[in-house]
């Protein structure tokens, strides 16, 4: 778990050293741990696999062109066919002889490969390797095959399947092309019922777009994308990119200029402690809305140790960098989680599940407030703040609520207390709240995810409601009126991040902590709490 360095601790450093004349600081390797936290969020790869023809290329290509400036990286796959008219060797693929490519094969340098219309492809470790050198998040697109072998792999990415409308769709695009013959393209048309057939297997992709317009295909994928990676600047006009780049460029050279990108400051006679990788530190030119990233390599540790040899502290980083760092990674865990979906549906249950599965306070649930009367069981402060119509009203007139709503009669709603005691706590804060709260978030300052749970019908909701024996006749009637209110709200196009329907629950529970471990790669899981 990140315990970040609050203001207040920057404060007593400064007064601690209020008799020198260097700034508060903090150990350099304390600065490389968190550094090392954001390069394996940011350089987790993302596989793209689907047909030929289904547009894979141009999708990645208008990724790249939305998320400039190398915050993407492209690894360029081998094959030993011949190139397309247009095609640059070391740009669209790394071409090579079948021999060059089985010798390597064998010498294990490839992480994964396949034989696809009587041609080698394949993903070397060198091509990975030399993206994430560079701090991109590293893009493959590669054949089921190979994502069969890389699965296999110490890879851990997030797998995209880019399908086709139809096949027939898919044979006009190909015939369209005009570079294959008859025979090649029967060829794909056979491997690409295969390759679709795979895609629809439970947890072979993350994520599934059906390109049947082109626009709305990459307006999903970008949302997406933003999920996935919350760190990513976005410039919605590409043309806008080259002003940034000039300015990053600005930017690096009076930050090497001035050193003003880092202070690592009385270094010791020895470094051995000193992990050999580099420090990310990240600046921002607010005029721009820029970030970037300045290495600082063991090398220039080294340098700044021998310079200062005759000094007895260990070697540091300014604290101000250090809570920029942590500020950084905070911001990205402390995003908060909506859940919504009509009552009966087992909204409770699975979030219950879910902080089973990732326990020891990664989790943290935000108790809203209800002017709803306690049920047989419920404890107040523990399943709902229980409180007045009165103290609600009044609290909602002093803007103590993030969101508030009136359901079946009574009040729900969260308070601004409630979401900040548990991010202060550096908890992934969960929310449990009705359409209409969802409706309120959407126009606050919260950057959530929305994730519905869905009945798998009205039917189904109505057996488990009078289950419960919980209710009067009137008010099954009322949930089950707001339940296909909120149905169908669920079904506009980006109301929620994720639907899941819960017909099974161990189902719906296992999908779920897929996609969890997906949008938190750091989550700590354990599989029987």
């Amino acid at each position: 778990m990140i315990i970040p360095i609050s203001v207040d601790e920057v404060e007593e450093k400064k007064d601690a050293n209020s008799s020198k004349d260097d700034d508060p600081v903090v150990s350099v390797e304390k600065y490389v741990e968190l550094s090392t936290l954001i390069e394996d969020h940011m350089s987790r790869p993302v596989v793209f696999c689907g047909p030929s023809g289904v547009g894979k290329g141009t999708l990645i290509d208008m990724l790249m062109k939305r998320f400039p400036n190398d915050q993407f990286g492209f690894s360029v796959s081998h094959t030993t066919r011949n190139p397309r008219d247009g095609e640059v060797d070391g740009v669209h693929y790394n071409f090579a002889s079948v021999d060059t490519i089985k010798h390597d094969i064998e010498e294990g340098k490839f992480i994964e490969y396949a034989e696809v219309h009587g041609n080698y492809y394949g993903t070397s470790v060198t091509a990975v390797e030399s993206v994430q050198s560079e701090g991109k998040i590293c893009i493959l697109d590669i054949d089921v095959q190979g994502v069969q072998n890389v699965k296999k792999s110490e890879l851990k990415p997030i797998y995209v399947f880019i399908a086709p409308p139809s096949v027939n769709a898919l044979e006009s695009r190909l015939r369209g092309r005009g570079t294959e013959s008859e025979e090649d393209i029967l060829k794909r048309l056979k491997n690409a019922a295969e390759e679709i057939s795979y895609s629809e297997g439970e947890g072979n992709f993350d994520c599934v777009f059906t390109n049947d317009d082109l626009e709305l295909t990459f307006s999903k994928m970008v949302d997406q994308f933003k999920i996935w990676f919350p760190e990513l600047v976005e410039i919605e006009d590409p043309e806008s990119s080259k002003d940034v780049a000039t300015a990053v460029s600005s930017i690096a050279k009076e930050m090497v200029e001035t050193e003003k990108s880092v202070t690592l400051n009385d270094f010791t006679s020895t470094t051995s402690s000193v992990p050999k990788k580099v420090v990310d530190i990240r600046e921002t030119d607010s005029s721009k809305n820029v970030t970037m990233i300045i290495p600082i390599s063991v090398d220039e540790v080294e340098e700044k140790k021998d310079a200062n040899s005759s000094k007895d502290d260990d070697p540091v980083v300014s604290v101000e960098k250090y809570v920029e760092l942590s500020t950084l990674i905070e911001d990205h865990m402390s995003r908060p989680v909506v859940f919504c979906g009509p009552s009966g549906v087992g909204k409770g249950t699975l979030i219950d599940m879910l902080m089973k599965r990732f326990p020891n306070d990664q989790f943290g649930f935000s108790v809203s407030h209800t002017t709803r009367n306690p049920r047989d069981g419920e404890v107040d402060g523990v399943h709902y703040n229980f409180a007045s119509v009165d103290t609600i009203k009044h609290d909602i007139e002093e803007g103590k609520f993030i969101e508030y709503a009136e359901v079946h009669g009574n009040y729900y709603g969260t308070s601004v207390t409630a979401v900040e005691s548990v991010q202060s706590e550096g908890k992934i804060c969960i929310l449990d709240i009705d359409v209409q709260g969802v409706q309120n978030v959407k126009k606050s300052e919260l950057k959530p995810i929305y994730v519905f749970i869905a009945p798998p019908s009205v039917n189904a909701l109505e057996s488990r409601l009078r289950g419960r024996g919980t209710e009067s006749e009137e008010d099954i009637l009322k949930r089950l009126k707001n339940a296909a209110e909120e149905i169908s709200y669920s079904e506009g196009e980006g109301n929620f991040d994720c639907v899941f329907t819960n017909d099974d629950l161990e189902l719906t529970f296992s999908k779920m902590v897929d996609q969890f471990k997906i949008w938190f790669p750091e989550l700590v899981e354990i599989e029987d709490p």
